[in-house]
């Protein structure tokens, strides 16, 4: 379920839980990947301390809810099998809505910010 964080991809992470809880009658085995082998440990580190947090955080806003997202991230740290130092990049970026809406040119305002990041990170190397 947590693969389906990737909602930029069309991913419905209560699609995915609704199928295990459905396939949870018979009784499958559960196996939770510990290493994460594509992302770099900077990425880890933070994925290991965001999703926990944001989880608790929507679960207190959402009240009754269907499924507790501290439910579905509660084994979502992960131990980063590339060695080294800090290395991957993150960044979270905090629009502020207008009423219960996001911004107007929130599609733009997102695509031309992660231009600009793309082009600044290229630069670096």
């Amino acid at each position: 379920v947590k693969q389906s964080i990737y909602r930029w991809r069309g991913g419905d992470w209560e699609i995915l839980q609704g199928a295990q809880d459905e396939l949870s009658r018979l009784a499958p085995q559960q196996i939770t990947l510990c290493d994460n082998w594509r992302s770099l440990p900077q990425v880890v580190s933070f994925n290991n301390a965001f999703f926990p947090k944001a989880a608790s955080l929507l679960d207190s806003q959402a009240g009754e809810a269907r499924f507790r997202l501290t439910d579905i991230y509660k084994d979502v740290a992960q131990r980063c099998a590339h060695s080294g130092g800090p290395q991957g990049y993150t960044r979270v970026c905090l629009y502020k809505r207008q009423g219960r809406n996001r911004p107007q040119d929130y599609d733009e305002l997102t695509i031309m910010e992660m231009a600009q990041a793309i082009r600044q990170l290229k630069s670096l190397g």
